[in-house]
């Protein structure tokens, strides 16, 4: 029986050896240490780490990379998530939920466990949403004048409270 050479895309001659996979991940993260918010460096550097069963360190710059498209995201024109009512579940996500995450990829030698992160963090999670509607009451007739769609004006004042005293 043939075996299918999955390391070439057909316009390599030869696959890549160890050696070069464990060249690329240094080439790589040389790259990621000096531009490390670079899409593209992060995701090449991810995958030559993946390549060399570094599964967990490839998911780890890829956490990292995403916290970084996030945290541009919640202000930075055109998405500006702050102004559109998904800012709150944004800063939730990365500040509740991504800095733990990396932190437990940055400490852990297995991804086995992570699951068991989700639970964990849910409640500083609501939390998290629950502080940020507090925050943005006093400011909600300002910000509707101005066009900042907060959570708290889409729902307004009465169902925001609710959802503050749910959460």
């Amino acid at each position: 029986a043939k075996t299918v050479d999955t390391t070439t895309t057909g316009s390599v001659s030869q696959p890549m050896t160890q050696a070069e996979f464990e060249k690329a991940v240094s080439d790589w993260g040389q790259k990621y240490a000096a531009s490390p918010k670079d899409r593209d460096v992060s995701i090449n550097y991810a995958a030559a780490l993946r390549r060399t069963g570094r599964s967990d360190q490839a998911v780890a710059v890829l956490v990292a990379l995403f916290m970084g498209v996030l945290s541009w995201a919640y202000s930075a024109p055109p998405v500006r998530l702050h102004s559109t009512g998904f800012g709150e579940l944004n800063v939730a996500v990365v500040v509740t939920g991504l800095v733990p995450f990396l932190g437990y990829l940055m400490q852990a030698p297995h991804l086995a466990r992570a699951s068991l992160l989700f639970p964990v963090l849910l409640p500083p999670a609501l939390l998290q949403v629950a502080m940020i509607l507090a925050v943005e009451f006093p400011d909600a007739e300002s910000d509707a004048k101005t066009g900042k769609r907060t959570l708290v004006v889409r729902l307004g004042a009465v169902r925001a409270e609710r959802l503050f005293v749910a959460l």
